[in-house]
């Protein structure tokens, strides 16, 4: 058996020879938070064995990466800041990657259940360097070193899967991919950009959670979780990422129902993606009852959901981003159309949402634009009476009182803020809006005049 080969190069001629170095032994010999002393001895064949111990100092910075410093290596003569373990930038080049290799694996290690440390499983196309067992520390002097030589990335084996499931990986973030049936199909660039920074300056918190994938060229796992993360990774060029391995699922159904609700819980989704989902749950023979409860929520809430697959598709993508959120169709809206044919909701979308972008007018003429279609669909349970028109309009007024008064005493900073950031379009379209709803409110009390002195006279 032989130790591990780090390096090995043939010279241009018979005079440069055969350099061929091995890892004899890699060991920790002081650690202090981040910080880690430690030391790697190396064996040239070529020079007849001869070994040299290498000590060193790593600082554990995120992700798997370490600000490594050696002692001064010359290149000729004079001291090269750039190398830490040797002259030659390829042999120093291997050796960094040999040490950061063995440094994870000690830094992601697990307690088992005697408390003792356990290392996690490399991923499949990184073969260990040492012993699958073996840990960190001076090996035994009885026991020869062993030997792997590195290979092409290897595809995970059948009989292996069990043996990964339950287990934290290092794996590469090019080695995984996105689940093409996932329930979330918009991701917002800022918020990715915004966690990739955080990878960066913190690390990653939480694991990504995956599925072993067979059979597929490059690619090990496949995201159940965590695709946000991963792709936060992907744009901050992390090459590694912790995963952890999840049993294969016998039912892609069960697989996509465990992806969005664990999605559900912790990040928003827009409105047709969780009804998207419900209704791939449905067509797969789920019931609502079994929805319900998987979710956490009433049946009403499934239904409500469901509800929305009656909408037309240009309305749909009208729910949620990427439709700039003041564009967007508000729920009361959808609710009334979704009770008319795909005809009159064609119509209702060409001929107010267009063109009515303030969502309270909107749904307003959403209602008069219908109101002549109400003989068919099913009348409500109980009319609106006078009164309960009554009782709102109080409300309302009480509620514009208030909101007046509350921006009528706004700082005057505010409004030069106002003029200096917005454009001179949008100013002009917000006094227009002010304007017409005063006439309309002059409008409402001239009503509520007459209508009361026509009760006086009678």
């Amino acid at each position: 058996m032989h130790s591990p080969l780090l390096y090995q190069w043939q010279g241009p001629s018979h005079l440069d020879g055969l350099v061929t170095l091995k890892a004899v032994e890699f060991s920790i010999t002081n650690q202090q938070g981040r910080r880690y002393q430690a030391r790697l001895v190396i064996q040239d064949d070529a020079q007849r064995g001869i070994k040299k111990t290498l000590p060193f100092e790593a600082v554990y910075k995120a992700e798997g990466r370490w600000e490594m410093t050696g002692q001064n290596v010359r290149v000729g003569n004079q001291v090269n800041p750039d190398r830490i373990f040797d002259h030659n930038q390829q042999v120093d080049h291997a050796m960094r990657l040999f040490v950061r290799e063995k440094l994870n694996d000690f830094v992601f290690g697990h307690q088992n259940d005697h408390g003792q440390p356990r290392k996690i499983i490399p991923s499949a196309d990184t073969p260990p360097l040492l012993a699958p067992t073996a840990e960190v520390t001076n090996p035994k002097p009885e026991q020869p070193p062993v030997v792997i030589v590195a290979t092409p990335p290897v595809e995970p084996r059948l009989e292996a899967v069990k043996d990964l499931v339950g287990h934290v990986l290092l794996v590469e973030t090019a080695r995984i991919r996105p689940d093409p049936e996932q329930p979330r199909k918009w991701f917002d660039q800022e918020q990715i950009a915004e966690l990739a920074d955080s990878l960066v300056e913190m690390s990653q918190m939480d694991t990504i959670t995956v599925v072993p994938v067979i059979g597929v060229p490059g690619i090990d796992y496949e995201i159940v979780d965590g695709e946000r993360r991963w792709r936060a990774a992907k744009l901050a060029l992390i090459r590694t990422v912790r995963v952890e391995v999840l049993a294969p699922f016998a039912d892609p159904l069960d697989k996509h129902l465990s992806a969005v609700v664990l999605n559900l819980n912790r990040e928003t989704h827009t409105v047709m993606e969780i009804s998207n989902a419900l209704q791939k749950q449905i067509d797969g023979g789920r019931t609502v009852q079994q929805l319900a409860n998987a979710f956490g929520h009433t049946v009403t809430w499934v239904y409500e959901y469901l509800s929305y697959q009656r909408l037309i598709p240009k309305l749909q993508a009208l729910l949620g981003p990427p439709t700039p959120e003041k564009e967007q169709l508000a729920k009361p809206i959808a609710k009334i159309l979704l009770r008319y044919s795909p005809e009159i909701q064609s119509d209702v979308y060409e001929s107010v949402i267009l063109k009515e972008k303030n969502p309270r007018l909107r749904l307003v003429k959403v209602r008069i634009a219908v109101s002549q279609f109400s003989s068919l669909v099913p009348k409500r349970a109980r009319e609106l009476k006078p009164s309960d028109h009554g009782g709102n309009l109080l409300a309302f007024v009480a509620r514009l009182t208030g909101d007046t008064t509350m921006m009528s005493h706004l700082p005057h900073v505010t409004f030069r803020w106002l003029v200096r950031h917005r454009s001179s379009e949008e100013i002009a379209a917000t006094l227009a809006e002010i304007e017409e709803a005063g006439a309309r409110l002059k409008q409402l009390a001239e009503t509520i005049r007459m209508t009361q002195g026509f009760v006086t006279q009678a």
